[in-house]
């Protein structure tokens, strides 16, 4: 769908818009304590979010850099995810044993997808020389 949506609006505004959702679900996430089926909503959102970066991501690469060297530019890019991840997942579990709660966690988290709303709007092609 985030693919489809780049397709109509530019991949710059579908960021934008994926970002800015992942930043509010992540300010609220800590609600899903509701129900079952909230949690799996919200949750499913989430993930609607993160995958949004394999269909944009690339995009945005060959856009910004040209579709000549795509392959690499592109492996560069998701190994930058692939560490950020491994980073993520450690990161986890010494920031909830630091502060005791998932709930500063999300809310760290929403001010990063904060970040990454700035960082896409701000995002220019470089120049050519």
């Amino acid at each position: 769908m985030w693919g489809q949506l780049s397709d109509f609006i530019t991949y710059k505004k579908a960021m934008l818009l994926m970002f800015t959702t992942q930043a509010i679900l992540m300010f609220v996430y800590f609600t899903t304590n509701v129900n079952e089926v909230y949690f799996l909503f919200m949750t499913c959102a989430i993930y609607f979010c993160f995958g949004g970066n394999f269909s944009l991501f690339p995009t945005a690469t060959a856009d910004l850099f040209g579709s000549k060297n795509l392959g690499p530019n592109y492996g560069i890019v998701f190994t930058a995810y692939d560490i950020a991840g491994f980073i993520g997942a450690v990161g986890v579990n010494l920031f909830v044993t630091a502060f005791g709660s998932y709930l500063i966690l999300f809310i760290v988290m929403g001010i990063m997808s904060v970040g990454a709303v700035i960082l896409a709007y701000l995002i220019r092609p470089p120049s050519r020389k």
